[in-house]
């Protein structure tokens, strides 16, 4: 299995520190962002895309989306983790009115899906621990776009090459910048960590 994890683009929340917006949207250089992963991705061959609930994670997925005419499933513990307390999910509606190319799960609550808050280091490592072995069950052959959040790639990267309990070890996260893994049964192998090479002349958008 080939997995590509990407961090979301520009959101309102990266450009307003102190300000707690658990679910914003991407920035207008967020969205050119999400454009230029069209190009970061094409020649990948991705056979799922996959992503946070989170709207600037879908935002972020919805123009390859759109590109390679593939849905988005949404996977949902797949969103950022959370210190502060926990908060409500946007409406299943209006998720499916903004991305009517993403398949939600029977597990999403239509008047807002749960954000669990107050998370220490074992909870989410408990949940990056239950995200790589939904992606394991993928047929070893699939090729997967994971659209996700800078902290919580942190933690599933570690989880993926067997460091999940070493909080010294970090990667640089930049905005959608992809991380390339080859999963086997036998190996991980890591490819590439915070690529931004698709980012290259990209304009100052605000």
């Amino acid at each position: 299995m080939e997995l590509y994890l990407i961090r979301h683009g520009e959101s309102v929340g990266n450009v307003s520190p102190g300000q707690d917006l658990p679910d914003c949207p991407l920035t207008k250089r967020g969205e050119e962002q999400a454009r230029l992963v069209v190009q970061g991705l094409m020649e990948a061959e991705i056979t799922h895309i996959l992503s946070s609930p989170l709207i600037r994670a879908l935002q972020t997925a919805q123009p390859f989306a759109r590109a390679v005419n593939k849905p988005i499933i949404v996977m949902k513990d797949a969103y950022e983790v959370r210190h502060l307390d926990s908060c409500t999910g946007t409406k299943l509606s209006d998720l499916l009115d903004q991305f009517p190319e993403a398949e939600f799960g029977e597990d999403f609550e239509p008047n807002g899906w749960h954000y669990q808050g107050n998370e220490n280091p074992a909870i989410i490592i408990k949940r990056v621990s239950k995200i790589a072995e939904q992606l394991k069950e993928y047929h070893e052959e699939a090729k997967i776009a994971l659209f996700a959040h800078g902290t919580l790639n942190q933690y599933l990267i570690r989880e993926l090459i067997g460091l999940s309990d070493s909080k010294h070890v970090r990667f640089y996260q930049e905005n959608t910048c992809i991380n390339w893994f080859t999963i086997t049964k036998d190996f991980t192998r890591v490819n590439k960590i915070g690529d931004v090479h698709h980012l290259q002349g990209l304009a100052e958008v605000r």
